[in-house]
Parts: C-alpha cells; sequence; structure tokens
C-alpha cells in the first residue's frame, strides 16, 4: 500500500483499498494537518496517491504500520487495519502516549 503510494499507483490503491474504506484522524494528528475523516475508496486512493514520502515503517502498538518522522522523532503513526488482504481503515495517531511506543522498523524491500 506505501509503495503504491509513493509510487503514485493511484489503480494499485484502488485495488488495496476496501470498498469503504476509512481514514480517522485522532484529536491529535487533526492538529497537525491530518484528516479529521475521510470515507470511500476513490477518496482514500486519492489522498494518498503519490504522497507519503515521509513515512517510514513503523511498529504501532506491536502491528506493522508506519510513522511519519520529523527529525527522528515519530510525529504521527499509520495505523493500518487490514481484512481479506484489503485496507479496511487508516488511523492517524499523534497521541503521545501512542507515539512514545512506535519503534522504526527495516523496511521489507521484497513487497
Amino acid at each position: 500500500f506505501m509503495a503504491a503510494a509513493r509510487e503514485g499507483d493511484f489503480a494499485g490503491l484502488l485495488r488495496l483499498l476496501a470498498p469503504d474504506a476509512v481514514v480517522e484522524g485522532d484529536a491529535a494528528a487533526v492538529l497537525v494537518g491530518t484528516p479529521a475523516r475521510m470515507t470511500g475508496r476513490e477518496s482514500v486512493a486519492g489522498f494518498f496517491d503519490g504522497s507519503a514520502h515521509a513515512a517510514l515503517p513503523a511498529l504501532v502498538e506491536g502491528r506493522p504500520g508506519y510513522a511519519w518522522y520529523h527529525r527522528g522523532a515519530a510525529m504521527v503513526a499509520f495505523d493500518f487495519t487490514v481484512v481479506d488482504g484489503v485496507v479496511t481503515r487508516v488511523d492517524f495517531r499523534a497521541d503521545p502516549d501512542v507515539l512514545a511506543a512506535v519503534v522504526r522498523r527495516e523496511e521489507d524491500r521484497e513487497r
């Protein structure tokens, strides 16, 4: 998903998103500029299309996700929900307690 987002692969994003995909930002994430909420595969794909270049692989509460880092500190975590191989939800999380537990991980180049 993130590779398709970075590469501007809109068709790939559409294939990887559920029709009723949702993006939602917690209050802290909205304060730093993430959307509060968006719904639908096309809207979510359009938001991510060609973006997310500053996001790096991370563990978010022990699960694979991504985080936008600034000067080495996680600023917003991207927490994905995947069901049957498609992304159904992306939560942008910037609550300080969540960010304190985000751990950067090496990117899997084979995906």
